[in-house]
Order: C-alpha cells, then sequence, then structure tokens
C-alpha cells in the first residue's frame, strides 16, 4: 500500500479511505488494536466495525471491555500516530 495521509490524532483515522483503515487493521493485528479503541468515538468505533467481519469485529469489541492502564491506551495510540 501506498503512504497513508497524515493525521494529527488518533480520531483522525476515522476519517481515512476503507482501504487505509483496513490497513490499519491489518498492521495492527488483534494484540493493539484493542488497546488503541479503548477510548475512541462511536464515529470511530463505527468506522472500524464497518472494515472488519462480524467474528471479527465481535472478538474485539470484546478484548476492548478488559481492563487495561490509561497509560497503555495513549502510548500505544501515540505510537501509531
Amino acid at each position: 500500500m501506498g503512504q497513508m495521509r497524515p493525521v494529527v490524532n488518533i480520531e483522525d483515522l476515522a476519517n481515512l479511505e476503507d482501504d487505509e483503515i483496513r490497513e490499519i487493521i491489518s498492521r495492527l493485528g488483534r494484540d493493539k488494536l484493542p488497546i488503541i479503541m479503548k477510548t475512541v468515538s462511536e464515529h470511530f468505533s463505527e468506522r472500524f466495525q464497518a472494515n472488519m467481519p462480524t467474528a471479527e469485529w465481535q472478538a474485539l469489541a470484546e478484548a476492548i471491555e478488559e481492563p487495561v492502564p490509561l497509560t497503555t491506551v495513549e502510548t500505544a495510540q501515540a505510537r501509531l500516530l
């Protein structure tokens, strides 16, 4: 895939094209994506859900519910950007 458009904050990712969102999902994988998504808006979640198979989204939604320190979430989001 080519270079993605620059983003300033985590919520900007929800405004990327579908193929860019799918690339992010693919690169982050199941271990990092739930951490990244712990503090995002409903719009952000909806955009990522629309780009994932239903079963994969359900597994992700369950993983998002697991407790993680806020500093871990913030660090993961900063690294992604």
